[in-house]
């Protein structure tokens, strides 16, 4: 399987993070490595070992952030790379133009970031709820009446009028959904009636009484918005994440389920076809 191309601008950025990974990994075994030279020094002679032990304890720290930060590395740029796998032959990626964001007046880029993660995490919940809504009232009927007359086109006989005969034929094998056919076939009005007098008990339920509801259309509507508004404040996050580190020198580590396309600047777009010399 091969990997789709990077733009330029995001090929540049993913090659930087994977030099990030090698670095911390590079800085994690340094660390080590001179944290088992100071555990042998104080092996070899232990009056030492208070002077050292501040040290050891500073050393031991640095090394279990910079594995944390490899961790961190790894994950997001194996993430990416997966992704990129996966993509699939018939779309390209496109550099997406970067734009400047406000912080709040007197807001760290750490806060400002704590931020925007938590309006992602309302998006989240939002689309959870979308997903889970029920169909509006009118609908849950039409959906009935619909499944009825299907049943009722299955459970129909095929009759013919032969020379001096009448064939009737039915199409079902004995089976209790043919059963069930047939009785649509009967009498579909009475079906339909019975259905909607279910419908309109579930929806007397207490479980069912502030339940979100739409249309299909409507859901995928909500869907496309509450997605759309989401990748936007998490573009902002890369965006704020790279100034930190930049600007400030402050390392705030991405999300592990941060999209890859925000991360790496992309848009994800149809590739065009292109026609052969005749």
């Amino acid at each position: 399987m091969t990997r789709t191309t990077l733009p330029p601008i995001a090929n540049a950025k993913f090659a930087a993070m994977l030099d990030e990974v090698e670095t911390a990994q590079t800085s994690a075994v340094s660390v080590q490595r001179r944290i088992k030279g100071m555990e042998d020094q104080v092996r070899n002679n232990p009056a030492s070992a208070s002077d050292m032990e501040p040290e050891l304890a500073r050393q031991r720290a640095r090394l279990g952030q910079l594995q944390s930060r490899q961790i961190d590395l790894t994950h997001v740029t194996t993430a990416i790379s997966t992704w990129l796998m996966q993509l699939g032959s018939g779309y390209d990626l496109r550099d997406v133009p970067p734009r400047s964001y406000e912080r709040y007046d007197g807001e760290t880029y750490i806060e400002a970031v704590d931020r925007i993660r938590r309006n992602v995490a309302d998006f989240r919940s939002s689309k959870a709820s979308v997903q889970h809504a029920r169909l509006p009232d009118a609908d849950l009927f039409e959906a009935a009446d619909a499944y009825v007359e299907a049943l009722r086109a299955k459970g129909r006989p095929e009759v013919r009028l032969d020379p001096g005969a009448l064939s009737i034929k039915f199409r079902l094998e004995g089976y209790a959904a043919d059963a069930v056919a047939l009785l649509a076939w009967l009498d579909p009005d009475t079906m339909k009636a019975r259905l909607h007098l279910d419908i309109e008990e579930r929806l007397s339920q207490p479980a069912e009484a502030d339940r979100l509801y739409m249309s299909l259309a409507e859901r995928e509507l909500a869907l496309l918005d509450i997605e759309a508004r989401a990748l936007a404040q998490e573009r902002e996050e890369e965006q704020l994440i790279c100034e930190a580190l930049s600007m400030e020198n402050t390392d705030i580590p991405r999300r592990r389920n941060a999209p890859p396309g925000a991360i790496l600047g992309v848009e994800v777009v149809r590739a065009e076809r292109k026609l052969s010399a005749a």
